[in-house]
C-alpha cells in the first residue's frame, strides 16, 4: 500500500518488464507519422529510454515531418599514411589567348629577311646647256677677228643673263651636274652652266656684277701661269670671287695643245694647275677645261689620273651622260646673239 503522512512507510514499486515493453511499444506507435498525410508530432522532445540497468539511453533525433525514413551510410574518411602532393598543371601560353589577369610575356621578334637598300637610279642622260664665254668686253681692235669672235659686250651679256633668268633658267656648278649623273642628286627645273675660259680680268669687272645682280653663278677656267698678268685675274680677285660663290676650274699652266705636248709635260700642265688653285683656295678643284677644246684618249686619262671629276670641251651639244663626264659638250655664245636668239639656240639642240 502507498505511504502517506501519518501512515506507514512507503513501498517501492518496481514496474515489471512486460509492462515496460508494452508502454514503449505504445509510445513508438503513437510517435510514428502516418503514410497517408502529415500529422503534427506528439512531442518535440523524445522521452528517454529506460534500460534495465536504470540508466537513460542516448538521445535519438526524431525524423523530420513528411520525410521518409531513409538509411544513410556515412562514408568513413580513410587517411592516407603518406599524403601525396599533386603538382599543379603547367599552363602553356599561346599567342593571343591569354586570359585577363594573366601576364603574357612579349613574344621575341623574329628577324625577317634583310631588305637590300638599293641606291637611287642614276639619270641616263640629262639636258643641261653649258654656255661658253671668253671675253666680256668691247673688242678693242676691230681688225682682230679672233678677238671679236671671242668677245661679248657687257650690255649684250647683261641682256642675255636677264632674259635667261626670266625664262626660268638657273645656273648650277659642274659639281652639281656630276652629282646628278652619278648619284641622282636633284637639279632645278631648267638648269644651265655659265663658263668663262682663260680667266680674263673683265670677268671680275663686267660679268661678275651681272651674275650677282640676277642671283646666278659662273665657272671660270683659269690659266694659272697667267694669273696676275695684264688682262688676267689676280689671285686676290680669284679668292674674293670664290668666297662669293664663283666656281673655278683648271685650264693648264700655259694653255698648250695637250695633244701635241709630250705626255710627261702634259701631265705637269694638268696637275700643276689643279694644285695651284687648290693651294690658294683651300678646296678641291674638280673641273678641267681642255685648252682650245683639244684632247685625245691619252689626255683624258691624264685628266682622270690628276683627280678631276669632269672636263669640258668645245664640242656642240647640251645632253650629258655619266660616261661622258670627261668630254662634256658646250655651246659657244657670240656677241651677235640677241637674248631671244640665244634661248632659241639653246632650245633647238
Amino acid at each position: 500500500m502507498l505511504g502517506g503522512r501519518g501512515r506507514g512507510p512507503l513501498l517501492k514499486v518496481t514496474p515489471s518488464p512486460l509492462w515496460l515493453a508494452l508502454s514503449g511499444g505504445l509510445i513508438l506507435l503513437l510517435s510514428t507519422p502516418s503514410l497517408d498525410g502529415p500529422h503534427p508530432p506528439l512531442s518535440t522532445t523524445p522521452s528517454p529510454a529506460i534500460t534495465d540497468s536504470g540508466y537513460a539511453a542516448p538521445d535519438i533525433e526524431a525524423p523530420a515531418p513528411n520525410t521518409p525514413l531513409t538509411a544513410t551510410t556515412t562514408p568513413v574518411a580513410t587517411p592516407s599514411p603518406n599524403p601525396t602532393t599533386t603538382s599543379t598543371d603547367t599552363m602553356t601560353l599561346m599567342p593571343n589567348t591569354a586570359k585577363a589577369g594573366t601576364v603574357t610575356p612579349s613574344p621575341t621578334a623574329t628577324p625577317g629577311p634583310t631588305t637590300a637598300v638599293n641606291p637611287p637610279p642614276v639619270a641616263a642622260r640629262v639636258k643641261v646647256p653649258i654656255l661658253m664665254y671668253h671675253y666680256i668686253r668691247v673688242n678693242p681692235d676691230p681688225a682682230d677677228r679672233m678677238g671679236y669672235n671671242l668677245s661679248v659686250t657687257p650690255e649684250t651679256f647683261a641682256a642675255q643673263v636677264e632674259y635667261l633668268t626670266r625664262q626660268g633658267y638657273r645656273a648650277i656648278s659642274i659639281g652639281q651636274l656630276v652629282a646628278h649623273l652619278r648619284e641622282n642628286q636633284p637639279l632645278p627645273p631648267k638648269p644651265i652652266i655659265l663658263t668663262f675660259d682663260d680667266g680674263y680680268r673683265d670677268f671680275y669687272t663686267n660679268a661678275y656684277p651681272v651674275l650677282k645682280r640676277y642671283g646666278q653663278k659662273g665657272t671660270v677656267f683659269v690659266i694659272t701661269g697667267l694669273i696676275g698678268n695684264k688682262e688676267y685675274l689676280t689671285w686676290e680677285q680669284i679668292m674674293e670671287l670664290a668666297t662669293d660663290g664663283i666656281d673655278f676650274g683648271a685650264h693648264t699652266v700655259h694653255h698648250p695643245d695637250l695633244q701635241r705636248t709630250g705626255e710627261g709635260q702634259a701631265a705637269i700642265e694638268i696637275k700643276a694647275s689643279k694644285e695651284a688653285l687648290e693651294l690658294a683656295l683651300g678646296k678641291s678643284i674638280i673641273a678641267f677645261g681642255y685648252p682650245s677644246g683639244r684632247y685625245n684618249d691619252s689626255v683624258v686619262n691624264l685628266v682622270k689620273a690628276a683627280g678631276f671629276q669632269a672636263a669640258v670641251t668645245t664640242q656642240q651639244g647640251i645632253w650629258h651622260r655619266e660616261r661622258d663626264l670627261f668630254i662634256l659638250n658646250r655651246l659657244r655664245v657670240t656677241n651677235a646673239m640677241a637674248p631671244e636668239a640665244l634661248v632659241r639656240y639653246i632650245e633647238s639642240q
